[in-house]
């Protein structure tokens, strides 16, 4: 489309629109030969015949030239840019002034298929799902006729929207598909995305491909800062924190995490603070060190809003640090509390049944306990690696091996090994491919 002249994509609007040469004369008041050489290539309009006949198609403030399309694609990331930075009315105002600009769409399918893309990031920003997916549904028959920009964004806003709608799969394939569309096509994009590498970061350390995860967040964090983007830095050097401890590079975590509390304490964010205390937290229990872990989740619960997924992480982590601790009594009463306050919750539910399980077989290791077994083997394990929680069924299947060892089960050693050392390939030995 960028390559047509402006006489030629006003030709393909008379066409579509079914206007006579004669008729598009009329409106222009030009000669009658002036319309068949532009067509032709011969000629050009001047500004205020193209103003005239913009009024006509009512495409005013929409670009024909090659100028005009520059300057307006700007426009478009520049209204990006108001609706990932949430001034929403200063977007929308740029929205409401190019309401007519499907009537583009017989002559610059890319530039119309462009802006659709840019206001389903807004539909999906303000939690208008249900409006986005039916956006990029009705889209799909064009996957063929688009641009790689074009295809970018729709894989893009396939992912995000996977992603809030808590499909991480779904969101991994499409955002690396938006990668691959940069990685093919140079100069794709007016400047570089950060928010592409945060996003597959995220979604990554969600499924726990670690070292990918570590890979794209190092990408997003070189990158130049959007400061229209308040919390991003935070929330990138959360991710990697949270990386670095499950690789147990300790030091690393505690730098960042130690940086991103000052952050979040200037900026008054209780939110982010108790996130930060979660992962000092989750550095102590990492490093084995129950009592001070325990101290800094109770930090952490102190200001995560209860019932929210934050809180129930610290609890449970919480619970599992008495239990390690061998405080079997204290582990009980905190497990049995949990069980009452997350019985709405499936999710938590299962993670806290679990900790039931594996607090009975870690408190009475001489004794035979098949139904905690059973349980932790046959339904845990398998619904937390099914919910890619392979972390968490990887604590539960570490405490099967030391039981069946001490057993002297052979058998039961090497099945749960098998299943250990699936879960270290997944998420600990793959290397970026990408």
């Amino acid at each position: 489309m960028s390559e047509l002249t402006v006489g030629q994509k006003i030709l393909m609007l008379r066409n579509h629109h079914g206007v006579s040469q004669e008729v598009l004369r009329s409106i222009i008041k030009v000669r009658p030969d002036k319309i068949v050489n532009v067509e032709k290539g011969r000629d050009e309009y001047t500004e205020a015949q193209v103003y005239k006949i913009k009024q006509y198609f009512n495409i005013q403030g929409l670009p024909l030239s090659e100028r005009e399309r520059t300057v307006f694609r700007n426009k478009l990331y520049y209204m990006r840019d108001l609706i990932r930075a949430r001034r929403m009315d200063e977007a929308k105002a740029i929205r409401d002034g190019i309401v007519n600009i499907k009537n583009l769409e017989p002559c610059d399918f890319d530039m119309v298929m462009l802006y659709k893309m840019i206001e389903a990031q807004m539909f999906i920003v303000e939690g208008l799902y249900i409006i986005a997916e039916d956006m990029l549904s009705s889209a799909e028959k064009y996957l063929l006729q688009m641009n790689p920009e074009c295809l970018y964004h729709y894989h893009y806003n396939k992912g995000v929207l996977a992603f809030c709608l808590e499909q991480c799969n779904d969101a991994f394939v499409h955002l690396m598909e938006a990668y691959e569309r940069l990685s093919v096509h140079e100069n794709l994009l007016p400047k570089d995305d950060m928010r592409l590498f945060l996003n597959i970061g995220n979604c990554c350390t969600y499924l726990e491909f670690i070292h990918k995860a570590i890979f794209f967040l190092m990408r997003a964090k070189h990158m130049r800062g959007d400061d229209m983007i308040a919390n991003i830095d935070f929330d990138i050097d959360y991710l990697l924190a949270v990386n670095y401890i499950r690789i147990n590079e300790l030091s690393e975590a505690e730098k960042i995490v130690k940086k991103s509390l000052v952050k979040a304490e200037s900026r008054g964010d209780n939110s982010l603070i108790a996130l930060c205390m979660q992962c000092y937290g989750d550095m102590n229990k990492k490093a084995g060190k129950w009592a001070r872990a325990i101290d800094y989740y109770d930090k952490s619960l102190m200001i995560f809003e209860e019932y929210s997924d934050g809180y129930y992480r610290s609890l449970h982590r919480r619970a599992f640090c008495l239990i390690k601790s061998k405080a079997f009594s204290k582990a009980r009463l905190a497990v049995d509390q949990a069980n009452t306050k997350c019985d709405a919750n499936k999710s938590w539910f299962i993670c806290f049944k679990a900790l039931d399980h594996h607090l009975y077989i870690a408190s009475h290791m001489t004794l035979r306990n098949k139904e905690s077994c059973d349980y932790l083997e046959n339904v845990a394990c398998p619904y937390f690696i099914e919910n890619d929680d392979h972390l968490t069924a990887l604590e539960h299947y570490e405490l099967l091996d030391a039981y069946y060892e001490r057993s002297g089960n052979r058998n039961d050693v090497l099945r749960v090994r098998k299943a250990i050392d699936a879960i270290y390939k997944r998420c600990f030995a793959n290397r970026v491919d990408v």
